[in-house]
């Protein structure tokens, strides 16, 4: 065994230890002064400092390892991945990004700006379409994907295009039991808004709903005519949901179609309707304690547009 590999194997072992982080970055790092053209060992190095929360290292690492072995279609698959991840953070300012689960701030310098991690997230989506390009099952899950990060920073067309591609290739999908047309045409419909194309974002919006889309999102539709400026339209299908909710709850009542009639009256600017309608939540009693929980929070929410108005 040359000297090389008998530094990878002893890294290794703290790599797959538990709590053994920090030791197995001290011993890649011995490994790869002395071999730096190692990419098991950058790869392994870069997904260490991942785990301890080194994101600038972890970003330089995985920008050597993919220097050494550019056509390595799964270790770009797994920086793009851990990119991803990142998106999970609130930006708060130059280069500083909010964890808003744990309240911790990160700075990565690596990122210069919000716009930064959408540009590196683009430029391996690309590269791994390219390298996925005869895998169609890859190329599928991919270009669905991808659309949802291109439409939610703006690039709708681009990010039609690659649904468009996603939909011709459906058949590729690896859960052939899950039908991903509410789900594309869903996003085809958010795209157009975006293009502020009306006529097609109702037109895929009702397409979705053709194909299953949770009836939830019916308010969707109400917000196309609010921006389209029709009012009288944004009122009727609010009204139209309030009635499909207002079975469900008769049917079989959950604390969910409550809520959901709630923010829906909410959004008419009704107040008192919406008080009046926290009642059907007696059907539920006895509480447990989550269905107490939500009642306050749809009392607090009432009570905060209630304020509003007085103001």
């Amino acid at each position: 065994m040359t000297e090389e590999s008998k530094l990878l194997e002893e890294a290794q072992k703290h790599y797959h230890r538990e709590n053994g982080q920090h030791e197995a970055i001290r011993l890649y790092k011995i490994l790869l002064e002395k071999y730096p053209n190692n990419i098991t060992g950058w790869s392994d190095l870069a997904s260490m400092q991942y785990d301890i929360l080194d994101f600038d290292n972890a970003i330089r690492s995985s920008h050597k390892m993919l220097s050494l072995d550019p056509e390595n279609a799964w270790n770009t698959e797994m920086f793009l991945t851990k990119l991803k991840l990142l998106r999970k953070f609130k930006f708060a300012a130059p280069n500083l990004y909010l964890d808003e689960e744990t309240r911790e701030a990160h700075e990565i310098k690596e990122l210069e700006g919000e716009f930064s991690l959408f540009e590196q997230i683009e430029k391996y989506s690309i590269k791994l379409l390219d390298l996925y390009k005869d895998n169609l099952k890859k190329v599928y899950e991919l270009n669905l994907t991808f659309s949802f990060t291109l439409i939610e920073y703006g690039k709708y067309q681009e990010g039609l295009s690659c649904l468009n591609k996603a939909l011709e290739l459906k058949d590729y999908r690896v859960l052939k039991r899950r039908n991903p047309l509410p789900n594309i045409y869903n996003w085809m419909s958010t795209a157009y808004l975006g293009l502020k194309d009306y006529k097609n974002a109702l037109k895929h919006l009702d397409m979705a709903f053709e194909n299953g889309l949770d009836e939830y999102v019916y308010l969707k539709k109400a917000e196309i005519y609010k921006e389209m400026g029709d009012l009288e339209m944004h009122n009727q299908v609010i009204e139209d949901f309030i009635k499909i909710v207002d079975d469900k709850i008769r049917t079989k009542p959950e604390t969910a179609y409550i809520s959901q009639k709630i923010n829906a009256i909410l959004k008419l600017g009704n107040i008192l309707r919406a008080e009046e309608a926290l009642n059907d939540f007696e059907v539920l009693k006895p509480f447990d304690e989550r269905t107490l929980k939500i009642i306050a929070e749809k009392k607090a929410l009432i009570n905060n547009k209630k304020a509003h108005n007085n103001v």
